[in-house]
């Protein structure tokens, strides 16, 4: 079976790498690391833009974010299911050995 590299954005690899850097030793749901403030933002650094906000870059600006917060959840929410499973398995493992 042949695999191939995907072109990944520096985003999405900083979210892999937030991700991977997770401890899931003893945390929680409500324990769960999340990436710094600003990493999900569409602007540049130091604020800069091309034009005037128009309501309209304002509104794609929130949907934006609203979505890369959505995915983010939904990513936590996963690792969160996969880490509680692993245990669930393991404690199966653990209690039916002889």
């Amino acid at each position: 079976m042949e695999t191939r590299q995907v072109p990944r954005g520096p985003r999405v690899r900083l979210l892999l790498l937030l991700l991977l850097l997770v401890s899931w030793s003893h945390r929680t749901a409500s324990g769960v690391a999340l990436p710094p403030a600003g990493v999900f933002r569409l602007r540049t650094p130091g604020g800069a833009r091309a034009g005037p906000a128009t309501p309209q870059s304002r509104r794609s600006l929130a949907l934006a974010d609203d979505a890369a917060f959505r995915e983010r959840a939904r990513l936590l929410a996963a690792l969160e299911r996969r880490h509680w499973l692993n245990s669930y398995m393991h404690k199966l493992l653990v209690l039916d050995a002889p």
